[in-house]
């Protein structure tokens, strides 16, 4: 989708209803993944994090920052999305505790995850784990909780990620699953 600002007053309303059609298609995808773990004794804790993970879907400042961008800026519900996460996420990152710090990575989850429901590219929600090779060490700039959860565990030896802290639930979920992980390495991607 194209990030544009200066939306006719028509356009920011279909921009609106968008965003609209967005939350309400991711989350239904959050209760999906957090409904199968719930199912699974062995997922209760992961039932938990993407249980957070809908708060904050819903929290209204969010939900506030990038309707405001849509309806003040006349920004595009791509773009608006995108620099309400970033500023939230900027935020999240100068809290001085670090359990809260680490917590930024579900606004770049849901994020995320709307991001590709704003678009609605089919390509874009290709599995992952259909790619994956047997006994693989997963390298990426950062994995998500849901990503995480949704991951075949069995196919992954080990992970390495650019973001992150060993207390994100990325790296807890993984710990549950025994994958060695190293977080928060800034340029294995590069």
């Amino acid at each position: 989708r194209e990030t544009r600002t200066g939306l006719s007053s028509q356009e920011s309303k279909a921009e609106l209803e968008l965003f609209k059609s967005s939350l309400k298609k991711t989350e239904d995808e959050l209760a999906k993944i957090k409904d199968t773990c719930r199912h699974n004794p062995n997922q209760q804790e992961l039932a938990e994090i993407i249980e957070s993970q809908i708060v904050f879907l819903n929290d209204p400042i969010f939900r506030a920052k990038v309707v405001e961008r849509i309806q003040l800026n006349f920004e595009s519900a791509n773009l608006a999305l995108s620099t309400a996460v970033s500023s939230l996420y900027e935020e999240f990152q100068n809290i001085p505790d670090p359990y809260f710090r680490e917590r930024a990575d579900h606004l770049l989850d849901i994020g995320k995850r709307l991001e590709t429901n704003l678009s609605d590219v089919s390509e874009q929600n290709q599995d992952l784990n259909s790619i994956l090779p047997e006994s693989c060490i997963l390298v990426a700039k950062e994995i998500t909780p849901s990503e995480m959860i949704t991951l075949d565990k069995s196919k992954i030896t080990g992970i390495a990620t650019d973001y992150g802290g060993k207390t994100g639930h990325m790296a807890i979920i993984a710990r549950n699953f025994g994958i060695p992980t190293i977080v928060g390495l800034k340029n294995i991607t590069s």
